[in-house]
């Protein structure tokens, strides 16, 4: 496991693939998944890796502890309005 992993190894939701993507753009890797929780993580390695849940829809609480993490992560505020537009339903 490690940095030259690919998101396509993992069977994503449709929403939550966007996401993915978009972060792998940013420089961003699928650490691991385990269940429905997906850690993403950047190298350097952060303190506080980026968790995703693999839902078709994500609630509100999941919604908002992603652009949480995103802004702590240092993405950009563009980056994270993206995210958060294509989370909103």
């Amino acid at each position: 496991m490690g940095v030259c992993e690919s998101s396509m190894k993992y069977k994503l939701k449709p929403i939550v693939q966007k996401v993915v993507s978009i972060l792998e753009k940013e420089g961003f890797f699928v650490e691991r998944m385990r269940g429905d929780h997906i850690i993403v993580n950047k190298t350097p390695s952060l303190r506080r890796p980026i968790v995703l849940v693999n839902v078709k829809k994500p609630s509100n609480i999941v919604r908002q502890n992603l652009l949480s993490a995103c802004y702590e992560a240092g993405i950009s505020k563009e980056i994270i309005q993206e995210l958060n537009e294509l989370l909103r339903y």
